[in-house]
C-alpha cells in the first residue's frame, strides 16, 4: 500500500489468493484519505465483479462507493452514469472492463497517443535503415506508420465535423485507476 502511495504507477503480479484486491482497495482509500488522490476507479473482470465488490463492502463498509450495475452503460443510461461519475463524491467507483470499455476517450487524448506512436515508430523505422535491418523489417515499420497516420486523419475529421462529444473518460476526473487482472489488456 504503502508503494502505490509513493509510487502511483504499481503491479502486482502475485498468485490468487495473496491479496491483491485488498491492496488495491485500502491504497485507493488512503489515496483519497491522504488527499493524494480524488477521483478513484477500479476495473474489474466482469466473472469476478461480485467478489470485488463484497471484498470492497467488507472491507470499508461506510465508504461511500459506486457500483454500476451492467444496464447503467448501456446506450439509453451512459449519459446519465457519466454525469453521476463526474459529479459524485465518491470514494471509488468499481466498474467492470466492458463497462470501461463503453467510456468514450476524447478526440484529443486519442490523436495525442497516435501521435506518440507514430512518432515511436518512424524512430524505430530510422534506426532499422541506420542498423542496416533487412527490408521486411523496415517495410512493416513504415506500414504501421502510414496506418497510423492515416487514422489520425480519419480522427482529425471527427473531431472537426463533432464539437460536443459529450461527457469523456479525462471529463470524469479520474486521477488514480486501479486495474484487476491488467496483464489481460497486454
Amino acid at each position: 500500500i504503502w508503494r502505490i502511495i509513493q509510487q502511483r504507477t504499481v503491479g502486482l503480479f502475485y498468485e490468487v489468493g495473496f491479496g491483491k484486491t485488498a491492496i488495491m482497495v485500502a491504497a485507493g482509500m488512503e489515496l483519497r484519505r491522504m488527499g493524494f488522490a480524488r477521483g478513484i476507479m477500479h476495473v474489474v473482470p466482469k466473472q469476478t465483479y461480485p467478489g470485488y465488490v463484497k471484498h470492497f463492502q467488507e472491507m470499508y463498509p461506510h465508504a461511500n462507493v459506486l457500483y454500476p450495475d451492467e444496464q447503467a452503460f448501456s446506450r439509453a443510461n451512459r449519459a446519465e452514469m457519466m454525469n453521476r461519475i463526474a459529479t459524485g463524491d465518491w470514494d471509488a467507483v468499481v466498474v467492470t472492463d466492458s463497462q470501461m470499455k463503453r467510456i468514450p476517450l476524447s478526440a484529443e487524448a486519442q490523436m495525442a497517443f497516435m501521435r506518440e506512436q507514430a512518432d515511436e515508430f518512424r524512430e524505430a523505422h530510422i534506426a532499422l535503415v541506420e542498423a542496416g535491418a533487412d527490408k521486411r523489417s523496415q517495410k512493416q515499420v513504415e506500414s504501421l506508420v502510414e496506418r497510423l497516420e492515416k487514422q489520425l486523419g480519419d480522427l482529425a475529421a471527427r473531431l472537426a465535423a463533432k464539437q460536443d462529444e459529450g461527457l469523456t473518460f479525462e471529463s470524469l476526473g479520474i486521477d488514480q485507476l486501479f486495474v484487476d487482472e491488467a496483464h489481460t489488456y497486454k
